[in-house]
């Protein structure tokens, strides 16, 4: 972990850059159908490398690492939104980060590596980032009641600083970070 200081108007705040998603070890999973609360996933830093892997129902990972074209859908079976947390969220080139009826919730580091992303009725729900660390994405796209949000935060100089190449938001879906910012003091909605 890094810490550095710098000052800003006269007033000197200390930010902590938060190392990328480090963990002695990840388990692939192979291409399947996996259960709610499936052993083989629960709480595990896993890696879908190059496979579909199908969900039906909820489940935390620890980590999650989706690479080489990897994808996590819902299976036909399920209904309803499944919800996904994990500690930290690793998009490696080519991933595809397309959500169908998921609302996810990254507690910890997202990487996106510049890969597309897709929201279809879900949520992304992420932690704030420092206002000069930047989250790249080749497209971001929202479509059916989707939402980005990212967690309340009291550290000055926090939020969302996402970049894409192209943004395209529907009717029905949006960016949501009303009131999860404070600026010296200040709540802005």
């Amino acid at each position: 972990m890094k810490i550095f200081t710098r000052s800003i108007v006269s007033s000197l705040f200390v930010c902590l850059l938060v190392a990328p998603l480090v963990h002695a070890e990840f388990t692939s999973v192979a291409a399947g159908v996996y259960l709610e609360n499936d052993v083989r996933l629960q709480g595990l830093d896993v890696t879908i490398d190059g496979v579909k892997v199908e969900l039906e129902g909820d489940v935390t990972f620890g980590s999650l690492k989706i690479i080489n074209g990897g994808s996590l859908s819902p299976s036909a079976s399920v209904t309803d939104n499944i919800d996904i947390t994990m500690h930290g969220l690793e998009l490696g080139s080519g991933a595809n980060f397309s959500l169908t009826n998921f609302n996810v919730l990254v507690q910890g580091g997202l990487i996106a590596n510049s890969n597309p992303l897709t929201l279809d009725n879900s949520t992304l729900s992420v932690q704030p980032t420092v206002i000069d660390q930047i989250t790249q994405w080749q497209s971001i796209e929202l479509k059916n009641n989707s939402k980005i949000t990212h967690a309340s935060s009291s550290g000055i100089n926090l939020g969302l600083n996402w970049q894409a190449d192209t943004i395209t938001v529907d009717v029905t879906s949006s960016f949501d970070v009303s009131g999860k910012s404070q600026t010296y003091g200040a709540t802005y909605a």
